[in-house]
């Protein structure tokens, strides 16, 4: 008796049965929805993204709501609140760029460096390359800029992860390794 195997899913297949279960996810950024589903809680001096409690709204009416969210001054949950509050975890799908990877752990610097508090490795997200998701990325760009534009503190100038390079909307990540120490450490050796 001859077995069959089943055939292994293809690339394609896999891709789409993802895009499939991401577009179920409220914090997907690659739907407009998210409008719907997040805002920013204001918790004492900072900011923490949380799940937003109210009916979806369509994705028209999302520029309306976030312009109104703007002009409304938010309530002061309290600190328990704030522990309470379950994580809001962002979804996204995009190509690290093999021009602008140094993500390294000596941020791929080719000379040496003076000072190691200087090293920031860093990567550019991209638009990926699979059909499926690379029609999502302009809302992933769009929603991230939602989120922060409504972060934004007035009167300072905003920083954010999304970065124009070549007239190409990507998404900027960096780490800081090395903090610099404002006191200073007096060399106490035995003599």
């Amino acid at each position: 008796m001859a077995t069959t195997e089943t055939p292994r899913p293809t690339l394609s297949s896999c891709l789409t049965e993802l895009h499939k279960e991401l577009t179920l996810d409220d914090f997907y950024l690659g739907s407009p929805a998210v409008h719907s589903y997040a805002e920013w809680k204001t918790f004492g001096n900072g900011k923490q993204l949380a799940k937003a409690f109210k009916e979806p709204v369509s994705s028209q009416d999302s520029a309306t709501q976030s312009n109104a969210s703007l002009a409304t001054s938010p309530s002061q949950p309290s600190i328990d609140n704030f522990m309470e509050q379950e994580p809001v975890v962002l979804v996204l799908v995009a190509r690290v760029s093999t021009q602008s990877y140094f993500f390294a752990a000596d941020g791929c610097f080719k000379q040496p460096v003076a000072k190691m508090e200087t090293i920031k490795p860093s990567c550019l997200l991209e638009k990926p390359e699979f059909p499926i998701f690379t029609d999502d990325f302009t809302s992933v760009i769009d929603n991230i800029t939602w989120l922060e534009n409504l972060a934004a503190t007035r009167g300072y100038e905003k920083q954010g992860v999304v970065k124009t390079e070549a007239g190409v909307n990507c998404i900027r990540l960096w780490h800081v390794l090395f903090a610099v120490c404002n006191s200073s450490i007096s060399d106490k050796s035995p003599n």
